[in-house]
């Protein structure tokens, strides 16, 4: 069914489809190829479940077109059998008669099924029905330790930081090699054996059905659970459902640099501080000790050693940087 499928979405897409990566036909060919596939009526199934992709990916120019190519798509499928024809449903406002096509005379009466074996007791009915109330509690149990163990791989997310002494002594590897990974969740395995290869200044985009491990594997990536990540690599995932407030996306990027707002914070606390301390000494009040022995050196001293730390870690361009990652990076993690 696949090959069938292959064949008919290149002769709809022609050279378009030589021209879009070829991960992105598979995907295509394999939802289309789906035997429970419910294309709708002229492939409006289609369109609703890959129009975005075929437009993003090139394979279409506009919705108008994307619209007419689905339609093809579910022509061609129709006719080489692979489109399941859905019952007809009748409108509950068409008035229904129940005798219409029968006899006047009285309809037979039908006869009772036999049945092939003994007769269940009362014993062996009710046994049956403890026995279904038991793998329905099993499957229960089953569902909500898997809950468990997926909230249990959330909360080991690390805090979304930026790290500027990660790898620090190390050789500074930018290319990001995993090979023979396994990745289960529940006891369930979503991959086994993956090897991914991740050149650095290239763009990546995961693509793949609900449910198929996505969120999970880019989770292990963040926590550096797969070998093959090096240290001085810097992950940051971004969860899908966030509280929403006023802070700007910009400003969640820049707030990820934990030690750059602590730094500015400090920074600002003690030139508060420092011009009280001078304000003081004009007016002829004493300004060698203040708040329990800081002292006009001290001051002076720590903020040195605070412009030195964020020149070091280049926190004056952390907003560029910041608009740059998201210009350029609008997917689950940040790559570093």
């Amino acid at each position: 069914m696949v090959e069938v499928a292959s064949s008919v979405v290149y002769d709809v897409l022609g050279q378009r489809a030589q021209d879009v990566d070829k991960p992105i036909i598979d995907y295509i060919i394999n939802v289309l190829a789906d035997e429970d596939f419910d294309w709708g009526a002229e492939g409006e199934g289609a369109f609703e479940a890959l129009g975005e992709l075929l437009i993003d990916s090139g394979c279409v120019t506009d919705y108008s077109e994307c619209r007419s190519v689905c339609r093809r798509l579910s022509e061609k499928f129709g006719n080489h059998g692979l489109v399941k024809q859905k019952q007809a449903v009748r409108s509950l406002a068409t008035p229904l008669r129940m005798f219409d096509g029968m006899d006047e005379e009285e309809a037979p009466k039908k006869k009772p099924q036999e049945l092939d074996g003994p007769v269940l007791s009362e014993r062996d009915r009710l046994k049956l029905e403890r026995r279904k109330r038991k793998e329905e509690r099993q499957r229960e149990a089953q569902y909500q330790m898997h809950l468990a163990e997926m909230e249990a791989v959330k909360a080991g997310m690390p805090v979304v930081c930026v790290n500027h002494d990660s790898g620090a002594g190390g050789p500074a590897v930018k290319d990001i090699h995993m090979e023979n990974f396994n990745v289960s969740v529940g006891g369930r395995d979503l991959i086994i054996d993956g090897s991914v290869t991740l050149s650095f200044g290239r763009h990546y985009g995961l693509v793949g059905r609900n449910g198929t491990g996505k969120t999970t594997f880019l989770r292990h990536m963040a926590l550096h659970a797969i070998d093959g990540i090096p240290k001085n690599c810097q992950i940051l995932h971004v969860e899908q459902e966030v509280v929403g407030d006023d802070t700007s996306a910009l400003q969640c990027v820049l707030n990820s640099d934990v030690e750059r707002t602590q730094l500015l914070e400090e920074e600002a606390r003690l030139l508060a501080l420092q011009r009280e301390m001078e304000f003081e000494g004009a007016t002829g009040k004493s300004n060698k000790n203040i708040n329990g022995g800081t002292n006009k050196d001290n001051v002076s001293q720590r903020l040195e050693e605070i412009y030195k730390r964020l020149e070091f870690i280049d926190a004056y361009s952390a907003e560029s940087r910041a608009a740059s990652i998201l210009a350029h990076f609008p997917l689950h993690s940040f790559i570093y």
